[in-house]
């Protein structure tokens, strides 16, 4: 298992929420959120339904927050279409070409950004060869597993060695072997000077890869701080109340011959 990352120590963090909040009609998405990440490896750990989307589309600049200030390294993602390149940006469902291979279909993300035809095939093979999945990326992609389906969006999302990696739930569905050599590229790619976000519903994914983790439940942040002090916070005991209830006893043989007498 990777090492943890504590690579975003205080020198490094900047604050790129202030007090976000998102509505969808009467429905609020998150609230008051402020976050400070840096370089290495940030987790936000929530249940689903939690707010860990919202507040990754509000980083990328995909969605309007309806209160507060979105600031990455200094710009505004939402208004600022060039910035977006830093971004690499790994979704929690799937949005692929399924008729297309593997090869195909990050080739064709590559041609998007104006990068010559044979230029684009072999970057392609390169990202999916790294992740492991040489053997099946000329392999149309409704025939891939959950884990290739997962590898294939990474690809997707790191060929382009963005300097900021948003990936949403990363390793939900992914077999042990995906989700070991996913971790380990993560680790890598950190200690390479990336920053990263991630977003789990488990604790276990998040702390095994970095101290800094953002507690996130009903659209609030709960805490901010390092796997055990949230492991702190999980763990808090809570009063149990057991309702009384009656026990049945299926009657004995001759308990049920004296009743038919």
């Amino acid at each position: 298992t990777p090492k943890p990352s504590s690579a975003a120590s205080d020198v490094y963090k900047r604050q790129i929420l202030e007090q976000v909040t998102k509505n969808y009609g009467n429905v609020q998405g998150i609230s008051n959120i402020s976050l400070d990440i840096g370089k290495g490896i940030t987790g936000i750990l929530g249940p689903n339904g939690a707010g860990k989307s919202t507040t990754m589309k509000m980083i990328l600049g995909l969605s309007k927050p309806s209160r507060g200030r979105v600031t990455v390294d200094g710009k505004n993602p939402f208004f600022d279409y060039d910035f977006k390149r830093n971004f690499g940006f790994v979704p929690e469902y799937d949005a692929f070409y399924e008729h297309m291979t593997g090869a195909e279909f990050v080739t064709y993300f590559l041609r998007m950004h104006d990068i010559d035809k044979n230029k684009s095939e072999i970057m392609a093979r390169e990202a999916l060869i790294e992740l492991g999945l040489e053997e099946a990326m000329n392999r149309k992609i409704n025939t891939y597993s959950r884990g290739m389906r997962q590898k294939t969006k990474v690809a997707r999302a790191t060929i382009f060695n963005p300097k900021i990696l948003i990936m949403d739930e990363p390793f939900q569905g992914a077999d042990p072997t995906t989700r070991i050599l996913l971790m380990e590229k993560m680790t890598k790619w950190a200690e390479d000077g990336k920053t990263i976000l991630i977003s789990s519903h488990i604790l276990h994914d998040i702390q095994s890869l970095t101290d800094n983790i953002a507690l996130i439940n009903n659209g609030k942040m709960l805490a901010y701080g390092n796997r055990h002090e949230i492991r702190n916070l999980i763990n808090i005991p809570r009063p149990i109340s057991i309702a009384p209830c009656l026990l049945y006893t299926s009657p004995s043989p001759r308990d049920a011959t004296l009743s038919r007498m």
